[in-house]
């Protein structure tokens, strides 16, 4: 997958976190505090975070085809997560993501609402 549809795909899917422009999500990626997972025509941008209980597996970004994400990249980044000693997967994004992710063992956990001042 070229730049350019890295870029588009990343910033389709910040269209509903504004807190984070393209190139910031690239250079959490260059700086190693992000991954990122590329298939065909999707993408995955993931991350580790550590708390005092938990060793936490974030997927932060998911954007492209659908089948792609859940047969293809999903496992694979399950997979990393057990690797890298992760004890719980988390997802942020729409209530839409988690109805997908049920079948993998996803329950919806919180909810947040913004206000945008």
């Amino acid at each position: 997958m070229n730049r350019e549809k890295i870029e588009a795909l990343i910033g389709d899917a910040l269209e509903y976190d504004p807190s984070y422009s393209v190139p910031d999500v690239l250079k959490e990626v260059s700086d190693m505090r992000a991954e990122l997972w590329l298939g065909e025509g999707s993408l995955v941008v993931t991350n580790v975070i550590d708390k005092p209980q938990v060793r936490q597996f974030h997927i932060w970004i998911a954007a492209g085809d659908l089948s792609e994400l859940m047969d293809d990249i999903y496992p694979i980044i399950e997979a990393r997560a057990r690797e890298y000693g992760c004890t719980v997967m988390t997802i942020s994004g729409r209530r839409g993501w988690i109805r997908k992710l049920k079948d993998n063992g996803f329950e919806e956990a919180a909810t947040v609402g913004v206000k945008h001042l």
